[in-house]
């Protein structure tokens, strides 16, 4: 099978304050019609914790330092080709999270996106260009 070609992950937004939940979309880059791919791995992991937000006890500390240390990417697999967006759900408020996309083709995974961590919408600021009155 061919390789699949690449796609890159455009948005990775907070959709409240709460930070339990990320909006993602995608674009495929160089796309044709032939239909080189057959889905997406979306993928996600621990980046970080903000520290004294969770737990007060020291247990909970180093079982968070642990997991965290692993590095794991946790995998959500999209069978439609054609969706460019998805909602994960569940997560942690206090963690950093880092998102990629991969395109896959039956047997054939192609190559990760670049991680983007996502940003929260109270963040995004407006510019607004137009004459100024003085």
């Amino acid at each position: 099978y061919p390789m699949p070609p690449n796609a890159t992950l455009i948005k990775a937004m907070y959709n409240s304050r709460h930070r339990n939940e990320v909006e993602l979309g995608w674009q495929v880059d160089g796309v044709d019609q032939n239909g080189s791919w057959t889905g997406f791995h979306l993928e996600h992991r621990w980046v970080s914790e903000r520290p004294n937000k969770r737990g007060k006890s020291n247990d909970s500390h180093v079982r968070m330092e642990k997991r965290i240390g692993t590095q794991d990417w946790y995998r959500t697999v999209i069978q439609d080709p054609d969706i460019r967006s998805h909602t994960v759900q569940g997560l942690t408020p206090t963690v950093t999270y880092q998102f990629r996309i991969i395109p896959i083709n039956y047997r054939t995974i192609g190559h990760p996106s670049l991680a983007k961590t996502p940003g929260n919408r109270e963040e995004i600021s407006v510019v607004v260009c137009g004459p100024f009155l003085l």
